[in-house]
């Protein structure tokens, strides 16, 4: 298991520009040598069988000269073999070497192979097994070794000679226009192939360079730099609308992020004065629930001590007076946050409206990639008609192979090529599957990309939430401050009340007990509100700092990217 998935991590490291290089080369070599030595060896059988048949006529032909000769000079022997040896064979000698083959002439008798007169001294000489091997046939053509050389040897028994008349010819000799032929074959397939690799070279160079320069920018882009843009160019036109959709996918992630800089900008400032203004709410509120706790004391001390009257009145006048002062520091400061609570609740439904757009940025981006993965479906389909023209080709191939079947042995050389044709229709199948497999690699980064921008989709929407909750809060807030603000100048027309009844307290003393228990009262209910109201303000100030560290933490979540 380990060794399978090696040997796929190393054939994931070849680059497409070598596989398809590779594929092609080998379809090329093979295809051409399979003609070559097809033609080659079609032409090599064609020769030999025309010599041996020209051979086989000189054999022929001499066995029919003798015959006649023999009839001719019947009483005188002699004769006959002088005719034999100085007219027919010299003329058959001459014949053969003028069409460039040049013979040896033998004649076996008793076992021996003794030379005619046309080549006394040979140069060769038949071996006892060869001499065995034409003296069991009598009549034919085979092809032998000696002293290190083939030939091809005809030969025919011929009773008027008493013996087996054999013509041995070199099969170098009518073989050398095929063996040139061979060599040329190679020359021509070596010059193919490196005409092929240059022209191949270029043209799958304009395929690959282009896909390796979007390889490199989006790993730039994966590593957080956002400022790249694809400049491609090509005429394909798959290639130019995948750069066309890659650089609107970039310009707009850099106009999201830039819009969301912007908006995390005016949401930390307004979550900063929102959290100033509430810790000086806090602080006023502090100093009001002092004053009315003061009070409080000063109307129970009223209360309970009346002999003090006079003097408590006094005292109570100039705290009512500094309550009165307080109330007014506290609703100048209720205006101030209402409005930087208003401030905050227009930021916040900006952001949510940026935040909106964003969605929608996103689901363009989506369907660029959407558009990247449907081009990547077209080239799937051309090679799919790749892939249907090898099977009809293999088909072709076979109703060929069953045409050469059915015409024999004159149809052999045919369904070798029929046979080669099938075994490259098979392989260009197989390259044809390499290369989906390789168009399925990219939809499955396609479809990664698309996950992952879903993923970032998700994240934003669930932002939008918190922001529409942050939002529902300040309405909240607003509502709370207007409820505060009227307890207030309930509290303020009480304590307005009470300053123009101390008068009237100071002439009626005998009501003055029964009037400071109405301030202890109004007191302790100011006392309550001025608590309620700080519950509410520390509630104000808790979404403040949830309003700023939401805003930090987009901050952060986009200084990763660089877009300029």
């Amino acid at each position: 298991m380990k060794g399978k998935a090696y040997e796929l991590k190393s054939f994931s490291k070849i680059s497409l520009q070598t596989r398809v290089l590779f594929l092609v080369l080998l379809l090329l070599v093979t295809s051409i040598s399979v003609v070559g030595f097809t033609s080659y060896d079609k032409s090599k059988e064609t020769t030999i069988e025309i010599i041996e048949e020209r051979l086989d006529r000189e054999v022929n032909t001499t066995s029919d000269i003798v015959a006649n000769l023999a009839f001719a000079y019947v009483g005188d022997p002699k004769e006959f073999q002088n005719r034999v040896n100085k007219v027919v064979i010299p003329s058959q000698s001459t014949a053969l070497i003028r069409d460039g083959l040049p013979a040896k002439f033998f004649l076996i008798s008793e076992n021996e192979a003794i030379p005619m007169d046309v080549n006394k001294d040979p140069g060769m000489k038949i071996s006892d097994s060869v001499i065995k091997k034409i003296q069991e046939q009598h009549h034919g053509v085979i092809h032998a070794a000696m002293d290190g050389i083939d030939y091809t040897m005809s030969f025919k028994e011929i009773q008027e000679l008493k013996g087996i008349y054999l013509i041995a010819v070199p099969t170098d000799k009518y073989m050398e226009p095929i063996t040139k032929l061979a060599n040329f074959t190679w020359v021509v397939v070596l010059i193919s192939v490196i005409l092929t690799t240059s022209i191949l070279f270029l043209l799958v160079r304009s395929f690959t360079k282009p896909l390796s320069k979007l390889r490199d920018i989006m790993r730039e882009v994966r590593n957080g730099d956002l400022s790249q843009n694809l400049t491609i160019n090509t005429t394909i036109p798959e290639i130019n609308s995948l750069n066309q959709s890659f650089n609107q996918m970039m310009e707009q992630m850099r106009s999201m992020i830039v819009k969301i800089d912007g908006t995390t900008s005016e949401l930390t400032f307004t979550g900063n004065q929102l959290k100033n203004a509430s810790d000086d709410v806090q602080q006023q509120n502090t100093q009001l629930i002092e004053a009315i706790r003061v009070v409080k004391t000063g109307a129970e001390q009223t209360a309970s001590s009346s002999d003090k009257n006079v003097s408590t009145f006094q005292n109570m006048k100039n705290e009512i007076k500094l309550v009165l002062q307080n109330m007014e520091y506290v609703f100048n400061s209720a205006s101030d946050m209402n409005t930087s609570a208003k401030h905050g609740e227009k930021s916040i439904s900006s952001m949510i409206k940026a935040m909106s757009d964003f969605d929608r940025e996103f689901e363009k981006m989506t369907q660029t990639i959407k558009g990247v993965k449907d081009n990547s479906l077209v080239i799937t389909k051309v090679v799919s008609i790749i892939q249907s023209i090898a099977e009809q080709t293999k088909l072709l191939a076979l109703n060929a192979t069953i045409e050469a079947a059915r015409a024999g042995e004159a149809g052999k050389g045919f369904a070798v090529v029929a046979n080669e044709v099938r075994k490259l229709a098979d392989q260009s199948s197989r390259a044809t599957e390499e290369i989906t497999q390789s168009i399925k690699m990219m939809e499955k980064i396609s479809d990664q990309a698309s996950t992952e921008f879903n993923g970032m989709l998700i994240s934003i929407q669930a932002h939008l939430s918190v922001a529409e909750d942050s939002k529902e809060s300040f309405d909240q807030l607003m509502k709370e401050i207007a409820n505060v603000n009227q307890k207030l100048s309930g509290m303020k027309e009480n304590l307005q009340e009470l300053n123009q009844s101390v008068p009237m307290m100071e002439e009626s003393s005998e009501h003055f007990v029964s009037i400071s228990q109405e301030t202890l009262a109004s007191a302790e209910q100011m006392l309550t509100s001025s608590e309620d109201q700080m519950i509410q303000i520390n509630r104000t100030h808790e979404i403040g700092r949830i309003l700023t560290d939401l805003s930090k933490s987009l901050s952060e979540s986009t200084k990763q990217f660089k877009v300029k």
